[in-house]
């Protein structure tokens, strides 16, 4: 039981709260959702009601520097458990660098940017937790990459990468660490 509380102590510890609350936003005829801005508390949910009003959704598009790292596991969960997949056509970074490999269907377009770097609490655990709760946040991070396809390497050199820093990779930098995933050709913006 104690193991359990830690762990989800851990989990909530393991990423910095963003300020302003992402958007995320739906049109009628579009077979995709878009979420921009910081990954936030509530956003898995407000994702779901989001994907619960358009039937049609094959994919999330999102644009984000980061935030809740528990948030954005629970957002790829929901989209795997759909069948939904992610795609990214600028920067997606940190907890969304996560989400995004965490997912089963991964889609990057050309000119995107994915970033990772070592996660860090959002708040200052008790000592006594601080050691676990990092290597609980460095471990799933490692899980979502290896999930992606990333080799050792690429996964080492994102968890030595300062959290203050940001391990950016291109489309084919990516490739090239063995990440998996669909390229797509650069388009317009989409506007919902």
């Amino acid at each position: 039981m104690m193991l359990l509380i830690s762990l989800s102590l851990a989990a909530s510890l393991t990423a910095e709260a963003p300020r302003v609350p992402a958007t995320i936003a739906t049109k009628e005829g579009l077979d995709f959702v878009i979420a921009t801005g910081p990954i936030d508390a509530g956003f898995s949910e407000r994702l779901r009601a989001a994907l619960d009003s358009n039937a049609a959704a094959t994919s999330l598009e999102v644009e984000s520097l980061g935030g809740l790292s528990e948030e954005a596991y629970a957002a790829a969960n929901l989209l795997n458990d759909r069948g939904i997949g992610i795609r990214v056509r600028g920067r997606c970074a940190s907890a969304c660098a996560l989400m995004w490999a965490s997912a089963e269907q991964r889609i990057l377009f050309e000119g995107a940017r994915i970033g990772f770097h070592a996660g860090r609490p959002s708040r200052d655990p008790p000592a006594i937790l601080r050691g676990a709760v990092q290597r609980h946040s460095s471990r799933l991070a490692a899980v979502a990459m290896a999930k992606a396809g990333f080799d050792d390497e690429m996964i080492e050199r994102a968890a030595n990468t300062p959290h203050e820093s940001m391990l950016w990779l291109e489309v084919a930098e990516a490739k090239a660490a063995g990440a998996v995933f669909e390229l797509a050709p650069r388009t317009t913006e989409p506007t919902p």
